[in-house]
């Protein structure tokens, strides 16, 4: 009766033996149920069933974006001590990390970035050197200390969090890092030139209120040394620079200056020549006007049409023009006309003596010329001034003009004041003559060069 329990015991006992030593020979499975102890007050969580079964240890929990909320034991996820690849990110953890957790054994590469973690992550002097990248970005962390003893720390981000610390004190050596991240925190401290060419001023955007950025070559008495001296080798060029443009202007302006100089005697001969060839002509000319003059006939008569009794000659209408005199000049001559002269004949008579030279030693019949002087006498116009009187003296011609007192012809025709009406246009008008023949303006020499003061 009593001897039956005895073997149904030894059955349970070699039953219990067996499941021990299977779960013993399978990690895999034993991982699995410390993963589930972890997570257990994690919602959403599903522990991974591999297909096909696995007994190898659990070496990466991989649960990016999975909706995880609550809090997980990180005391009991050390236990698994394969782990080298955790990634949490993209979810809603809270809680704080133990610095005890760090501690692991062969965890390499951890990413819980974008999660609601807080508190301080505190790596002791026991912790983990096998940590190669570190993301804990987007989180609630506040503090992090002992980061300097990750020797072998390559990729570390600390963004978007409040976390206090002092650069680069807090910060993991710098040799071995290839990635880092520290903006939007609280840090303190300086930041030199070489962190920023190396990690670039992103990595330090609103860091902390109270950084500064210095030059790393500040503080170094060599580079002090170095720096003053390419600064006296810059202001040796400078000085070069200065001397060879300084003398490249005065030179400029030098030959500026000569070509000015040049131009302004070559302009003063040009006008010296110019007043030369003025006076020149203008003596030769007074040469010719004397001459003619030395040369007239002084006894030639006078022929006065308006006062035939009026008994002049040459020499009267050289006496009255001061012996054709530059005082009694009114107008220069051009080509066969010759000057204008003012006159006072007697009785207080006032005319204008216009001289016409020979044609260059071909004589012209006195006779021709008085009968064109007689027909040009009896012209009658309004605008046109009435020939008066003439002289042959030889192979020059002398016409007397009546003096006008208010301006000349010229001014009259093409000066008017603003208001004035233009003068009548009269050169389609005829002319009455004497013998009741009539004739245009183009039937008559144009006298050019006239006058009338």
């Amino acid at each position: 009766m009593h001897s039956k329990p005895l073997p149904l015991l030894l059955t349970l006992l070699s039953l219990i033996s067996l499941s021990h030593s299977s779960s013993s020979s399978c990690p895999y499975q034993s991982d699995l149920r410390v993963l589930s102890l972890a997570f257990a007050s994690v919602s959403n969580f599903r522990p991974p069933i591999p297909t096909p079964p696995r007994c190898d240890p659990i070496q990466s929990v991989l649960l990016p974006s999975e909706n995880l909320t609550g809090s997980i034991s990180w005391t009991v996820l050390r236990n698994l001590s394969a782990l080298r690849s955790l990634d949490l990110s993209g979810n809603a953890l809270q809680g704080s990390i133990p610095g005890r957790f760090w501690s692991h054994p062969a965890l390499a590469h951890v990413n819980l970035s974008s999660n609601r973690l807080g508190g301080a992550l505190r790596f002791g002097a026991a912790q983990s050197k096998i940590i190669l990248s570190l993301d804990v970005s987007a989180n609630r962390f506040t503090a992090v200390s002992g980061l300097s003893r990750l020797a072998r720390l390559e990729y570390l981000d600390l963004s978007r969090n409040s976390i206090v610390g002092v650069l680069p004190d807090d910060l993991p050596p710098l040799s071995g890092l290839r990635f880092l991240n520290v903006s939007h925190n609280n840090f303190s401290g300086r930041v030199d030139d070489m962190l920023l060419k190396k990690f670039g001023r992103s990595a330090f955007i609103k860091a902390g209120i109270n950084i500064k950025f210095v030059d790393s070559a500040a503080s170094s008495p060599s580079s002090s040394v170095i720096r003053n001296a390419k600064r006296k080798t810059i202001r040796k060029r400078s000085a070069r620079l200065s001397l060879i443009i300084g003398s490249a202007f005065v030179a400029l302006v030098g030959i500026v200056l000569f070509c000015m100089l040049c131009a302004v005697r070559r302009s003063k001969k040009g006008k010296g020549k110019e007043r030369k060839d003025v006076e020149e002509a203008e003596r030769k000319e007074a040469e010719t006007e004397g001459r003619w003059a030395a040369e007239a006939d002084w006894a030639a008569p006078v022929v006065m049409f308006e006062k035939p009794l009026m008994a002049l000659t040459f020499a009267d209408l050289a006496a009255a023009t001061s012996g054709f005199g530059g005082e009694s000049q009114l107008a220069e001559g051009g080509g066969r006309s010759g000057a204008a002269y003012r006159a006072v004949l007697p009785d207080d008579y006032h005319v204008v003596v216009r001289v016409i030279y020979g044609s260059g030693g071909v004589a012209e019949p006195e006779n021709d010329a008085a009968a064109a002087f007689r027909e040009l006498a009896r012209l009658r116009h309004p605008n046109l001034l009435p020939l008066l009187g003439y002289c042959i003296s030889g192979p020059n011609k002398l016409l007397l003009y009546e003096y006008m007192e208010r301006g000349d012809l010229h001014q009259w025709l093409h000066e008017l004041p603003p208001g004035r009406p233009d003068v009548e246009d009269w050169s389609g008008d005829t002319w009455e003559l004497g013998d009741e023949r009539r004739a245009t303006l183009g039937d008559w020499p144009r006298v050019t060069g006239s006058r009338w003061a």
